[in-house]
């Protein structure tokens, strides 16, 4: 999701980034991103690279907050509007945000 907000922006990937979101497993509010011991948090930060979206993005868990750049905190809401295809490719998870007519 890091990228696809970095592309949709212009933005160059300068600024350390992480998403806030409820664990749908278990309830509790956990970060990914780029865990950085410069930023403590007092919440788990999860490696971005490790986690998968759509493991993450449900109908029932739809928002998360995502900050970039810790020094000026750019604030934003992220939520899941609708899943139109999800499936499994290669051992990996997909999901297609499309239409199809």
């Amino acid at each position: 999701m890091h990228v696809a907000i970095q592309d949709a922006v212009g933005w160059l990937d300068y600024h350390l980034h992480q998403f806030e979101l409820i664990n749908p497993s278990t309830g509790i509010k956990v970060g990914i991103g780029i865990p950085d011991e410069d930023f403590p948090s007092d919440i788990v930060i999860l490696p971005s690279w490790r986690e998968k979206i759509a493991e993450w993005f449900t109908l029932e868990n739809r928002s998360a907050a995502c900050i970039y750049d810790f020094g000026d905190y750019w604030y934003h809401a992220v939520k899941l509007e609708n899943i139109w295809l999800f499936f499994t490719f290669a051992g990996r998870n997909l999901i297609i945000l499309a239409k199809f007519k």
